[in-house]
């Protein structure tokens, strides 16, 4: 599947369009690839919110998934070819459900989320690799970090593929159409966590997307410039 290259002036943007994605059958699900290696995968019938993410590693595949209300089951022949599910991350409580239990049940993986978090959602998806809100290494290519703002134990993650770190941020901060979404428009709560980007130095911000989106990520080429923008968002104190 083809991607629209970014436009004239949106040179750190990849935008990618999703038309096609939405004739996805029930049974036969298409999975669009990112980037290297990194896979939307719709949730059956293409319910919930949007996309959950995967990634292909050889050290253990990893699932970002967008699963409050919904299941990847008809994705399990699809995970199975590309070796399974390792770690199953959740971003935040917007993120998890009891789908998330299953496909991390089926598979044998590792259900990860910040023990903040957890304590919410803890009756529909109880979660046993609680995390503080610190930087952990959860693998020899996965770290999470603290981004709280959006919601109080918000992390996001950093996978390491393809000798590229892919920072996966859900609806912390994401893109689409080239505009940049913050989680909430507070100064006061998003400012520290959008800061904090810059220190790990990720090549590619990730953040989640719906399926009316036009997927969007950002190329991190300019850090001082980039976190600038996004502070630029904030219009609330």
């Amino acid at each position: 599947m083809s991607g629209r290259k970014p436009d004239s002036g949106l040179t750190e943007l990849g935008i990618w369009r999703l038309e096609e994605l939405s004739n996805s059958t029930q049974r036969n699900p298409r999975m669009h690839e990112m980037l290297p290696d990194l896979y939307l995968v719709p949730a059956n019938n293409r319910k919930g919110f949007g996309y959950s993410q995967f990634i292909k590693h050889p050290k253990g595949n990893v699932l970002i998934p967008r699963l409050k209300a919904t299941s990847l089951s008809n994705s399990y022949d699809w995970f199975k070819k590309m070796g399974g599910v390792d770690y199953v991350l959740i971003s935040d409580r917007h993120f998890a459900g009891p789908g998330c239990i299953e496909v991390a049940e089926f598979f044998n993986a590792n259900l990860f989320a910040s023990d903040i978090e957890s304590k919410v959602f803890r009756k529909r998806c109880p979660v046993s690799n609680k995390l503080g809100l610190e930087k952990n290494k959860l693998a020899p290519h996965i770290i999470s970090i603290p981004t709280p703002g959006h919601t109080p134990g918000q992390l996001s993650f950093i996978v390491t593929a393809k000798r590229k770190k892919y920072m996966l941020t859900g609806d912390f901060i994401r893109w689409n159409h080239g505009k940049c979404i913050p989680g909430t428009l507070s100064k006061k709560r998003l400012s520290k966590s959008i800061r904090s980007i810059e220190k790990y130095k990720p090549n590619f911000i990730i953040g989640c997307t719906d399926y009316d989106d036009n997927c969007s990520y950002v190329e991190f080429k300019n850090p001082k410039k980039q976190v600038s923008e996004m502070l630029s968002t904030l219009t609330k104190v």
